[in-house]
């Protein structure tokens, strides 16, 4: 009897203890501005809902976008209750005290679009008593943008990992794919400016998987520094992952 006691409270403990986060996308994770008609315009986007069911605890909030054209600029938005403001993407990440059962709304704006054209990004939040950081996919592009052979539209689920991570000084990046594609994607890899840093092309697949190995060095064979690096496939909709080089 004192042992089923035991797990009832060590499972209580532990849905208090941890947190557990819902999240509510009303648009999905594809966002599109209006056509570019040769004049500069500002995007709007709608909010979507994150709700904290677990334990109350301290979280942070960044964005990070790859491949944003130059003069664009990506903003980004809270709202819970009184605790509203906006931040830029190349700001630190923010902090906010996120209370059990409490709901906080994200939007994003893009500033500057000056040509048809899109770009990746996603949310990551993160906390203690989260077990693993929640990451957000999104795409936006302009209604008249092109793919290009950087941003091939497919509709494929792709996952993708490394090992090890953190690394030092290579890491295996897996890549996974619904099913064989006649036109092969790339990968690439971003630092924490979005900067696209070393591309790996015309990528294997067998049985609809493979993998490559990045030994930390940019295009030009440089050795890059210690820290926070990103990748992603090619492809619109692709997983964008993050890594950490320690030396």
């Amino acid at each position: 009897m004192k042992k089923y006691l035991l797990i009832t409270v060590l499972i209580v403990f532990a849905t208090v203890l941890f947190a557990d986060l819902q999240v509510d996308l009303p648009f999905g994770h594809n966002q599109t501005g209006q056509a570019w008609d040769g004049t500069d315009y500002n995007y709007q986007g709608e909010a979507f809902h994150v709700t904290n069911l677990g334990a109350t605890d301290t979280f942070t909030v960044q964005i990070v976008s790859t491949n944003i054209p130059e003069n664009w600029n990506l903003v980004w938005c809270h709202a819970m209750g009184d605790n509203q403001g906006c931040h830029s993407s190349h700001m630190p990440a923010w902090s906010f005290e996120f209370p059990q059962n409490a709901t906080i709304d994200f939007d994003i704006q893009v500033l500057g679009i000056d040509q048809a054209a899109g770009f990746d990004y996603y949310f990551e939040i993160n906390a203690p008593s989260l077990t693993e950081p929640e990451i957000i996919n999104f795409h936006f592009q302009t209604a008249d943008a092109t793919p290009n052979a950087d941003d091939v539209n497919i509709n494929q689920s792709i996952s993708l990992k490394n090992y090890p991570n953190p690394f030092n000084p290579e890491t295996t990046i897996s890549y996974t794919i619904s099913k064989d594609l006649n036109l092969i994607p790339s990968l690439s890899i971003y630092n924490l400016l979005g900067q696209k840093i070393k591309t790996f092309s015309n990528l294997k697949v067998n049985n609809g998987k493979g993998n490559v190995v990045w030994n930390g060095v940019d295009s030009n064979n440089k050795k890059v520094s210690s820290g926070i690096y990103f990748y992603k496939m090619n492809v619109k909709n692709s997983p964008i992952k993050k890594m950490i080089l320690m030396k």
